[in-house]
């Protein structure tokens, strides 16, 4: 009887040691059943007694049409989540540390970019950069455009909130209040600027997909690496774009409009990145599409 019980203690510590690598193989299933994208998961440890996720190396590939290429390594995904607001259906998390390591924008010799979502319609007034066609047959709304070119900018203003930029230094935590007066908090069923989906409509969208209200972060600490841009067509086009950031710390994250001067120190760190590969300028040509992207 008492080995009996020896090998049912064995058992549970088994099970219980293979419950992240169990974890870990239905995640990249799920990721591959929802984006059609083969993923790759180093490691995923959950805190069965704690209230914490972290996800190390996850890698996604591109599918055929791009080339079966790297799209993302994400060196790691760790977050601290509130278990009172689980239990009414709701995400708060305390902490969401995101360390992007690389993103690849790849352009095939269709023209598609794979940040753009297949079936796409482009809202009034955003450009497609020249060469750059709407992926799975979308089409742009009435007002949108193909411009023949776009300028360089002669260089980007940093966004308002933000401070610490240069020379490696870490930027000061940023909050929601700090994002520039041009755009803000849109009521139920509208826009915020450059023609992306409203706050409520991105909230609406995570409920569906996940059956959770969406509550907030109450820090969000971003890393990001590099970027880089590979047209299958034109190898001579490749670009590297090292962007180096590191701990950079947004507190209060409620909607998307709380992430605007990140986004902006993005793009300030980025150079003419962004310019080059999304067609894009201070002006306006090709804004909107970065904000769809992005």
């Amino acid at each position: 009887m008492f080995r009996l019980l020896l090998l049912a203690v064995v058992l549970v510590v088994i099970l219980a040691l293979s419950l992240d690598s169990l974890l870990r193989v239905y995640m990249e299933h799920n990721l591959r059943a929802q984006t059609g994208m083969d993923a790759e998961i180093g490691r995923v440890s959950l805190g069965w007694f704690e209230p914490r996720l972290e996800i190390s190396d996850l890698k996604i590939y591109n599918t055929a049409d791009y080339g079966g290429t790297l799209f993302l390594n994400i060196r790691e995904i760790y977050a601290e989540y509130d278990r009172r607001a689980l239990r009414r259906l709701a995400l708060h998390l305390t902490l969401l540390r995101f360390n992007l390591g690389e993103l690849d924008i790849v352009k095939n010799a269709a023209g598609g970019l794979n940040i753009l979502p297949p079936g796409m319609r482009l809202p009034a007034g955003v450009t497609l950069p020249p060469g750059v066609t709407l992926p799975g047959g979308g089409t742009p709304s009435a007002g949108a455009t193909h411009p023949a070119g776009a300028a360089s900018p002669s260089g980007p203003t940093p966004p308002a909130g933000i401070s610490g930029t240069t020379g490696g230094t870490k930027p000061a935590a940023m909050t929601g209040a700090e994002a520039p007066g041009t755009a803000t908090a849109a009521g139920p069923g509208k826009k915020t600027g450059g023609g992306g989906a409203s706050p409520a409509a991105v909230k609406a969208e995570f409920a569906e997909k996940t059956g959770l209200s969406f509550e907030g972060i109450d820090a969000l600490n971003v890393s990001v690496g590099t970027l880089k841009y590979i047209d299958l067509k034109d190898q001579r086009n490749n670009r590297t774009q090292k962007i180096d950031l590191e701990n950079v710390v947004v507190a209060n994250v409620t909607n998307e409009v709380a992430l605007i001067p990140l986004t902006g120190l993005i793009k300030l760190r980025s150079g003419d990145f962004f310019n080059a590969v999304l067609g894009m300028n201070d002006a306006g040509a090709g804004g909107g599409l970065w904000k769809l992207a992005f």
